[in-house]
């Protein structure tokens, strides 16, 4: 994986089966079996008339699941249109990456942390107050300037204080 962490464009991985759908349920879809590409932008996977092109800003939540056979890389993966998302209405569809080789399985969510980290890392970074109360569904990251209003304050407050009250639950665990 060292290649992808030194800034190399892609990292590819052989032998990946690619899912949509529930896992098990009706509607479970199998794509079959191809090489899955992480590029600094986007994740490709398969080849031709069977290429599927992932951005990482389409992907909500990337996580290992190890306590089944095989262990894989679930996704959820945003397919809502621009009127759905002027709505605030998401729609989402689940994904499953199940390499052939598990040893690779770290190293294929490395890659996929690091894409998200480079394209959805850096939206907020010049307003981390905006970031998170976008994060809380609080409000519209772009609506929060330098001039807070006293509500905004207000809210960055109680946010803030449960944060602190998080932290210390941790450390009296």
């Amino acid at each position: 994986m060292s290649d992808f962490a030194a800034e190399s464009n892609t990292t590819t991985f052989a032998n990946v089966d690619f899912y949509t759908g529930e896992r098990g349920q009706v509607g479970e879809v199998y794509l079959g079996t191809d090489c899955l590409m992480c590029s600094h932008a986007q994740v490709i996977w398969g080849t031709g008339v069977n290429k599927r092109e992932i951005a990482y800003s389409e992907i909500g939540l990337h996580a290992l699941c190890r306590d089944v056979d095989p262990p894989y890389l679930y996704c959820q993966v945003d397919v809502s249109s621009v009127e759905e998302k002027q709505r605030d209405e998401y729609v989402s569809i689940e994904a499953r990456f199940v390499p052939h080789d598990k040893t690779i399985l770290d190293d294929l969510y490395n890659a996929f942390s690091i894409g998200s980290q480079r394209n959805n890392g850096n939206k907020d970074q010049e307003n981390p107050v905006a970031a998170l109360l976008n994060m809380l569904g609080t409000m519209d990251s772009g609506t929060m300037d330098d001039d807070d209003s006293p509500f905004d304050k207000n809210r960055l407050e109680k946010i803030e204080n449960m944060l602190v009250a998080s932290e210390g639950d941790r450390t009296e665990a």
